[in-house]
């Protein structure tokens, strides 16, 4: 699978909280997917080399992680 022309993006923080998402979109801004739901701010998304993965960080209640989580399907 090729993520070529496809950007991941943490979305800004909307008005019913402060959480971060993270999101794929092709160049173009159309095609917007989300691939994260949870409390707390997901940023930094990076792909994995194959393309096959994301890469974050997600910060929540003072702790900070790394997470890894499988690429939407085009």
């Amino acid at each position: 699978m090729s993520n070529v022309g496809t950007l991941p993006h943490s979305s800004l923080p909307h008005r019913a909280g402060p959480d971060y998402e993270i999101y794929v979109m092709n160049a173009y801004g159309t095609g917007v997917r989300r691939c994260t739901q949870s409390r707390g701010r997901n940023t930094s998304p990076k792909w994995s080399p194959d393309g096959k993965r994301i890469s974050f960080d997600h910060a929540s209640q003072g702790e900070c992680d790394i997470f890894v989580i499988d690429a939407p399907q085009k």
